[in-house]
């Protein structure tokens, strides 16, 4: 059973750079093609996939001479990197599931 586990926590991404913070964000009520709601946090269950964001110290705040990629920082500065993941309930590991397509 412990390799199991062990095999299972290899598999994850890992831990964050220090002092990165990062979440999951769904749109539960959105319709697809819709404009971009803020949405909300998806639980750490590990289960629960959505879009990666992440902010820190070492996160740029924009794309250099990129105006059109505004989109791509919300309003409370997290950055959408564009993966869908999962964070485990130890927040401390993320799966990778893959990249979004809208």
């Amino acid at each position: 059973m412990a390799e199991d586990r062990n095999t299972k926590a290899r598999a994850k991404q890992g831990w964050p750079a220090p002092f990165v913070e990062l979440r999951v964000m769904r749109r539960e009520d959105a319709a697809p093609g819709s404009p971009r709601s803020e949405g909300i946090e998806s639980p750490w269950d590990g289960a629960t996939p959505g879009e990666l964001e992440i902010r820190g110290p070492w996160i740029a705040s924009q794309y250099y001479e990129s105006p059109d990629q505004a989109h791509r920082w919300t309003p409370d500065g997290w950055f959408r990197t564009g993966d869908v993941a999962t964070i485990d309930e130890e927040a401390s590991s993320k799966s990778w599931i893959g990249r979004k397509t809208s």
